[in-house]
């Protein structure tokens, strides 16, 4: 057993080999656009966090655990029409931090 093996390396293609008639492609993304990724990840995960409770919960349940309005009623012990209000004001309070935030991330770089 080669040494490439033990470290569970494998050899490289060779030009000439075929994979299928396709090339071998990195589809993941370039370091820059996952650096970006994660920094927006990390912002947004901060802007959901100052939310208040009652704004958060009904955005968590409805965008991430992709709860419908009455599951979300159901759950939270409110009127459907609170989910849909707090939903729809959750929503605006994150549009506008996160536009206060990025504008003011692209301001810094000259």
């Amino acid at each position: 057993m080669g040494s490439e093996q033990r470290r569970g390396l494998a050899p490289l293609p060779d030009e000439n080999d075929e994979q299928d008639g396709r090339a071998v492609i990195d589809t993941g993304p370039d370091p820059e656009s996952a650096s970006i990724q994660r920094d927006e990840q990390r912002t947004l995960e901060k802007l959901i966090a100052g939310m208040s409770e009652d704004y958060r919960e009904a955005l968590i349940l409805r965008e991430i655990e992709d709860l419908g309005y009455r599951e979300i009623a159901a759950v939270t012990n409110v009127p459907i029409g609170t989910v849909m209000s707090r939903l729809a004001r959750a929503r605006g309070v994150l549009r506008t931090r996160w536009l206060e935030q990025t504008e003011g991330e692209s301001g810094a770089v000259p």
